[in-house]
This record gives structure tokens, C-alpha cells and sequence, in this order.
């Protein structure tokens, strides 16, 4: 459940396939696989949804982390999207509720997207024009992943 909590996907696969089948099926690996293809398909509502059916109490500290990678997600998709967004709109399909605390879990949101509160609009950061040239540092963290993964595989 970390590693989908993290968004690290290619970890939590590799940690699956160490895992024998009787483990496989049972509901403790099984519930964060299904959590796993939600969150693959986009599918945030059954995602957000999954609390009712954790096979334990233990796994909410774990589900309320992925309420927030799902938020964060959503953000960027809203940002990219859209130029503005009413803040009942955002406040909805951030699934912040309704009512006074929805806006003050909005103003967190925005204040950590570097989005700005304009009356009952939400208006998102322009885009800074992407450079074309090679990023040194991406390029180095990617293949350092890709060696990474590689070596666990060996």
C-alpha cells in the first residue's frame, strides 16, 4: 500500500511478483491490486470510494494517503485543462465536500499548487513554456531507476 501511495508503481509490481499465488489470493494483497488497476484506469470515484471496503482498519492511514496522490492528480489534470474553475466546481471534483471546511481544504490545494482564489473562481498558474534541450538531471535520475529496476530483476 506504500508503494501505491507514492505513485511507485513499478516497485509495487515487483514486490507482487515475489509473492506466491496463495498470497496473491488473498484479500490482503488482492484489495491493494484492485485499488492499483483503479488507479491505473482513472477510475478516482472507486478509488476514493475503497474505504468501505478495506479488509482492515490498518490499511486507512494508507487510504488516506492515496485520497491525496489521487487529489494531486486531479490538480494537475484541473490546471491542465482549464484556464479557471469555479471553486464549487473545484471544491467537487477535488471531492473536498461541501460547506466552509470544503474551502479551507481548497485554499490548502491552492496554496500548494501556486493557483490563486479570484472572488468564486479558482485561476490556475499559466505554464512556463518548456525548454526543448535535454535536462541533464532528468536524464541521470531516469537511468539511475532504470538500473535500479533492473538489478532487482536480476
Amino acid at each position: 500500500m506504500f508503494l501505491l501511495v507514492k505513485s511507485r508503481l513499478g516497485e509495487f509490481h515487483l514486490e507482487l511478483e515475489r509473492l506466491s499465488d496463495a498470497d496473491l489470493e488473498s484479500e490482503e494483497v488482492a484489495f491493494p491490486v484492485r485499488l492499483e488497476s483503479r488507479l491505473l484506469e482513472g477510475s478516482y470515484n472507486q478509488v476514493l470510494g475503497a474505504r468501505e471496503g478495506a479488509p482492515n482498519k490498518l490499511y486507512q492511514p494508507f487510504l488516506d494517503g492515496i485520497v491525496i496522490t489521487v487529489r494531486d492528480e486531479v490538480a494537475e489534470c484541473m490546471a491542465a485543462s482549464y484556464e479557471k474553475i469555479s471553486v464549487a466546481g473545484a471544491c467537487k471534483m477535488l471531492h473536498l465536500g461541501s460547506g466552509a471546511g470544503s474551502r479551507t481544504a481548497l485554499e490548502q490545494v491552492v496554496e500548494e499548487q501556486g493557483w490563486v482564489v479570484d472572488g468564486d473562481w479558482v485561476r490556475f498558474a499559466p505554464e512556463v513554456e518548456q525548454v526543448h534541450g535535454v535536462q541533464a538531471m532528468a536524464v541521470v535520475r531516469s537511468t539511475l531507476e532504470v538500473a535500479t529496476e533492473m538489478e532487482r530483476i536480476i
